[in-house]
């Protein structure tokens, strides 16, 4: 369980790193964008693999545990007088195989946790996505509202001063071509 939530730390801190939105604090610059756009392909992906190889790690070791049980159940049954009641048969089980149960009990709590902490960050990247086609539809619109913009290695207040300037600019020229 430790190493669990050393992972989920861990995790939690890396994936805090890589959805933060702009790395300066500040406003948030085209080529920023663009960088965390171009990486976040490749780390969703790989939270969808993780995702899916936590879930299969549970249910394999979820049908382990249904074959143990069923094999128990039947030895025990059969240990039995005919007619008792599956009920029985289960405190049985319970009591005289308890450290096993135990152990299974503690294996598969934990993979279920694990499992279902790996759906929350998929879910946490699954949003991020949205967020980033949002800045993406907005950084076009922006683009196509002005002429040319020079996106060199700029800031976020810089850039959005150069798109100001080249509205206005269009404006005017908008203007003087109705003349």
């Amino acid at each position: 369980m430790t190493d669990l939530v050393e992972w989920v730390i861990e995790r939690h801190k890396e994936i805090e790193e890589k959805t933060k939105i702009s790395t300066t604090g500040g406003d948030l610059s085209f080529v920023e964008l663009n960088i965390r756009m171009s990486q976040f392909g490749g780390d969703y992906a790989w939270v969808i693999a993780e995702n899916a190889i936590a879930e299969q790690r549970y249910r394999r070791k979820q049908h382990e545990f249904d074959r143990w049980y069923n094999e128990i159940f039947v030895t025990v049954r059969q240990e039995l007088e005919k007619g008792v009641a599956a009920k029985t048969v289960e405190a049985v089980i319970a009591t005289r195989y308890k450290d096993d149960w135990k152990k299974w009990e503690e294996e598969l709590l934990e993979l279920e946790l694990e499992k279902n902490v790996r759906e929350k960050f998929l879910s946490l990247w699954g949003s991020m996505k949205d967020i980033y086609v949002e800045l993406a539809r907005n950084l076009r619109s922006d683009i196509a509202g002005s002429k040319s913009i020079s996106v060199g290695r700029s800031s976020g207040s810089d850039m959005m001063e150069r798109i100001k300037r080249a509205r206005q600019e269009s404006a005017k020229g908008e203007g003087n071509e109705s003349r």
